[in-house]
């Protein structure tokens, strides 16, 4: 258990340099990450305290991976709470096979094909051109 609590910690480090640095996509990636852990080493009340910061990036970033990893961490909370209809409702949100949320780019996220990136959860990123 120290190895996990020591990544927890080296998480926030990371958390707090992102923040410094202005990117808010690493910052958001590390903090779903250290959530994981809260709720795998059995700190749901730790993770539960965290939830509304990460819950807010996720939403400001308006990005599919950290929109779905926070479906799938949801889930994963309100499931250790308990809540079994909740994480239901959680997993719900998630995008059906085959349906694509587009990529935002200015989530900091760089594309050197001057087009946009749409995600599948049945394929890699692909490119898309606009019109």
């Amino acid at each position: 258990l120290g190895l996990w609590r020591h990544a927890c910690r080296l998480g926030e480090r990371c958390m707090a340099l992102a923040e410094r640095l202005g990117a808010t996509l690493n910052r958001t990636l590390e903090m779903g990450a250290v959530l994981k852990w809260h709720v795998d080493l059995g700190d749901v009340a730790g993770a539960r305290e965290r939830w509304g910061g990460y819950d807010a990036l996720v939403s400001a970033l308006d990005e599919p991976v950290t929109a779905n990893d926070r479906e799938l961490m949801a889930a994963e909370l309100w499931l250790a709470e308990g809540d079994s209809a909740g994480a239901l409702k959680w997993l719900k949100r998630l995008p059906l096979s085959g349906s694509r949320r587009k990529r935002n780019l200015s989530a900091g996220l760089m594309n050197d094909c001057g087009g946009t990136w749409a995600v599948s959860p049945s394929t890699d990123c692909m490119p898309q051109t606009t019109k």
